[in-house]
């Protein structure tokens, strides 16, 4: 047996409709699933990005699960995706965003444009293309 696939990402945050609007217009898909206030799923091309509100849980006395005592949020994990059109997406979510990075260029194994930014909460994202991709 061995790790085939990412199941998902989960973020954390304080304000989960913040989040969810952020999320929505960054990847331009509608929210799928949710619970009350506590959490929202965004599926899409074949990922999950589970948007966990802390606050919800704190409100409502529920127990610290072990995930959530050893978990330190915040900038502790990088999600990032992949682009066909990196000029494009950075100029739309620079719309979105007031912290976008330039395109960054790296040609170590082999060529790789990419940019970051942050979500409402401060967690990075980057964006990133190969060169099989339109550049």
């Amino acid at each position: 047996m061995s790790i085939s696939k990412v199941n998902e990402i989960v973020i954390y945050v304080e304000e989960l409709q913040i989040a969810i609007d952020f999320y929505e217009r960054i990847f331009e898909k509608k929210i799928t699933d949710t619970f009350e206030d506590r959490w929202a799923n965004l599926h899409g091309n074949g990922n999950l990005l589970f948007i966990i509100n802390k606050s919800y849980d704190r409100k409502h006395g529920i127990p610290k699960t072990s995930h959530e005592t050893n978990t330190i949020h915040g900038n502790t994990c990088v999600p990032v995706y992949l682009t066909d059109d990196i000029d494009s997406e950075h100029e739309r979510i620079s719309k979105i965003s007031d912290d976008v990075s330039e395109i960054c260029y790296l040609n170590i194994i082999m060529p790789y444009r990419f940019f970051t930014f942050k979500d409402p909460e401060g967690n990075i994202i980057e964006i990133g293309q190969y060169p099989e991709n339109k550049h």
